[in-house]
């Protein structure tokens, strides 16, 4: 008879068990992204423009710097992801009136509705991966990663 995963993992101890822990995370990160990738694809988004398009809609008037902050991408990359969100139609850019060095970048209507195409794309194709499991399975795991987010929160060094 095949051993669940829990049982599988009981066996392993200390760096053992957090070495599988980092591997399942990275491969279901990595799937997670694979399926969003596609739909950024069909969108005609890179997936450093759909980053940033996502924070700009989140965090109306943020900069280059402050979007590199976020999301951890070089700021040459996000500069160039924002050129292109501009070039789209996506972004608009708008001098800040406090500070006219700064550049405050928005989501342009436009931006908003095509970005939120793609997202309901994104959560469809994750909905129909995760149908197969059940409620219970499901609320485990959000639990599960909720409680390991906590962890790693509290855990880190600021």
């Amino acid at each position: 008879m095949a051993r669940s995963g829990a049982e599988r993992c009981s066996g392993l101890r200390g760096s053992e068990r957090a070495e599988r822990l980092f591997t399942l995370l990275r491969d279901v990160n990595k799937a997670f992204h694979d399926l969003a990738r596609t739909a950024w694809h069909e969108h005609a988004l890179a997936r450093p423009a759909a980053i940033v398009m996502r924070e700009v809609d989140h965090h109306p008037g943020t900069t280059v710097s402050g979007l590199s902050r976020i999301t951890g991408l070089a700021k040459s990359n996000v500069s160039k992801a924002v050129e292109a969100l501009v070039e789209k139609g996506f972004v608009e850019k708008r001098s800040d009136p406090k500070d006219q060095r700064l550049i405050r970048l928005y989501a342009t209507d436009e931006a908003k509705a095509h970005f939120h195409r793609m997202l309901d794309e994104v959560r469809r194709r994750v909905s129909a991966v995760i149908s197969g499991l059940s409620d219970e399975e499901l609320d485990s795991t959000i639990a599960s990663l909720e409680a390991l987010k906590k962890a790693v929160q509290d855990g880190s060094p600021e």
